[in-house]
């Protein structure tokens, strides 16, 4: 145990030596970057996360690109922007964003039945759509329990992993209601792969790692040696740093088994608040809100939040009042896109704004901290934002 207090002390002071060193490395950093340094100060201080890397882009500049902290707390790797991390459920908005680009390629259709590429999917009373799982609106069910959370098992094929829930029945008739689905990606995947003839990974590089040149975005393979990938910590019931569980997130890819960077996600976000990657029209089938048969709007598009404001209308019971009224007041008017991620041992979130051009992505190697990244992310949202408005 004081071994681990020890390792805890010692990430506090290379956070200490970053803060106050790496500012007199830079030229001169702009009064938005000094602020943003705060913020990443006050939520590793609040939270103990032992490694967090940020990168900012404004329009098409990498504004503010900086690694905090340790990757790896037993060896003293320093995490650095090209550290990879995972990412958790920000792999939906990488599956989504690809099916429509492969949906302007003519590759697929969005509104066809997914029986027409999976004609070994179970059928079930009701048609389900590819555009339908990927608003949450597809009626397959999310985990069950905590133990789906953390599998054991590795699959080597996306159809062996859909033996995990296709021959459960429907929750809802697709369509009609919203339930948060990360099995849901996992159909999607198997459709992506039917419809390219190729595996899953190859289908992402194809349509989006590549044209974005996404160099050190992969699948979080645990049989795999992967150059750059952070291990994961939790915290235990005392409150000392140990390794995350064991998982093998082979069971849901597409739904949360990527790594990524915060470099990456950022050039991955900047493409979409343009026509430069994605035309109009997918962009708006992206971003705007889903609704259900009986005119309710979800929030969520296609693999992207899309409502900040029901977003934290829905969880306000969750949220201390001072900090709900803290995010309120921060996107004002702006709509903000994002996902964030949660994974064994991880945090991510990716937030871009279209208005503003201004995208931020956060990666930490910390579980549990979830809530804490978000408002972070949005505290720095709205200095970069702010400041482009003046």
């Amino acid at each position: 145990m004081v071994f681990v207090k020890f390792r805890a002390n010692r990430v506090f002071w290379v956070f200490v030596i970053q803060i106050f060193i790496t500012p007199f490395a830079w030229s001169s950093p702009s009064d938005e970057v000094v602020q943003a340094q705060a913020v990443i100060d006050k939520l590793i201080h609040q939270t103990g996360i032992p490694g967090l890397s940020i990168t900012v882009m404004v329009g098409p500049t990498e504004t503010w690109s900086q690694g905090f902290g340790l990757a790896d707390l037993e060896n003293d790797i320093q995490v650095t922007p090209d550290t990879l991390m995972r990412v958790g459920s920000l792999s939906k908005s990488m599956t989504a964003t690809a099916l429509v680009k492969a949906g302007e390629q003519g590759t697929v259709d969005l509104d066809a039945d997914i029986r027409e590429y999976l004609p070994s999917f179970p059928q079930k009373k009701h048609v389900i759509t590819l555009r339908q799982l990927g608003g949450h609106l597809g009626g397959v069910r999310h985990y069950k329990t905590d133990s789906e959370k953390y599998v054991f098992q590795h699959f080597d094929t996306v159809l062996s992993s859909l033996n995990l829930f296709q021959n459960d029945p429907l929750i809802s008739v697709p369509g009609s209601e919203y339930h948060y689905s990360s099995y849901g990606y996992n159909l999607l995947s198997a459709v992506a792969e039917a419809a390219f003839e190729r595996e899953f990974p190859e289908f992402l590089a194809y349509y989006l790692w590549q044209p974005l040149v996404m160099k050190h975005t992969v699948q979080d393979d645990v049989n795999l040696v992967i150059p750059g990938r952070a291990r994961q910590y939790v915290k235990d019931n005392n409150g000392a740093l140990i390794n995350a569980p064991y998982t093998d997130n082979s069971y849901k890819f597409a739904g949360g088994g990527m790594l990524s960077t915060s470099r990456d996600l950022a050039k991955f976000g900047h493409a979409l608040v343009n026509d430069s990657f994605l035309n109009s029209a997918s962009r708006e089938l992206l971003f705007s809100s889903q609704v259900t048969t009986d005119g309710r709007s979800t929030g969520y598009g296609l693999g992207w939040f899309v409502d900040m404001t029901k977003f934290l209308e829905d969880r306000k019971d969750r949220i201390p009042p001072e900090l709900y009224g803290h995010l309120i007041d921060l996107f004002q008017d702006r709509q903000l896109i994002w996902h964030s991620g949660t994974s064994s041992g991880a945090v991510a979130m990716l937030l871009l704004v279209p208005e503003t051009q201004v995208t931020v992505a956060i990666t930490a190697n910390l579980g549990g901290v979830g809530r804490q990244l978000i408002a972070a992310t949005m505290e720095i949202e709205a200095i970069f934002s702010t400041a482009q408005q003046r």
